[in-house]
């Protein structure tokens, strides 16, 4: 009996040292917004955000999506905190067919948009962030190489309408508030 008892547990113990960790589950955050406080394709009911080992994809839910080059398509900016002092450091904004990505000081946008920097694939040519439209959603994603591979990440949303002179924004939940931390 005691040499069954001391046979399992060497079994089991070579078990645990031979199977390798697994990696880390996917960490994930969403939020329901309040309908109709904006016109259809720039309002926001629902925002969801997942960060995997490397990848940080956001899902915009909105009661109307236009495909991309359409009339009135569904603009969207992501505002990504990294480091935890408030302010985005990096912005990612989708308008149509136009596509930016640039790293921020500030919720105003950056002087450096269009400027793709780490962002890019290996052979420098094609943007590295995606989208698509389905299923009023427009999904985003974004390697984490992009944002420096930081541990941890933060997401503010938001959708705006307007013309020129007085634009207009639908933020996911509130004003400049972010996402609990993904870890």
């Amino acid at each position: 009996m005691r040499i069954r008892s001391v046979l399992s547990t060497l079994v089991a113990g070579a078990f645990l040292v031979a199977v390798p960790a697994t990696a880390q589950a996917d960490d994930y955050y969403w939020l329901k917004d309040r309908a109709g406080d904006a016109p259809a394709t720039s309002d926001i009911t629902r925002f969801k955000v997942t960060k995997t080992d490397d990848m940080l994809v956001t899902k915009v839910s909105f009661r109307k999506v236009v495909k991309p080059g359409g009339e009135r398509s569904n603009p969207v900016e992501l505002y990504i905190d990294t480091k935890g002092n408030g302010r985005p450091d990096h912005r990612v904004m989708i308008q149509d067919v136009d596509q930016s990505f640039s790293k921020t000081r500030s919720w105003n946008g950056s002087e450096n948009d269009r400027r793709w920097g780490s962002c890019l694939d290996d052979l420098g040519e094609r943007r590295a962030v995606t989208y698509q439209t389905r299923a009023k959603t427009v999904t985003v994603r974004t390697p984490l190489s992009c944002l420096g591979d930081p541990s941890k990440v933060r997401v503010a949303a938001s959708s705006w309408y307007g013309s020129d002179r007085h634009v207009k924004q639908d933020w996911a939940h509130t004003k400049h508030r972010y996402t609990r931390w993904l870890r």
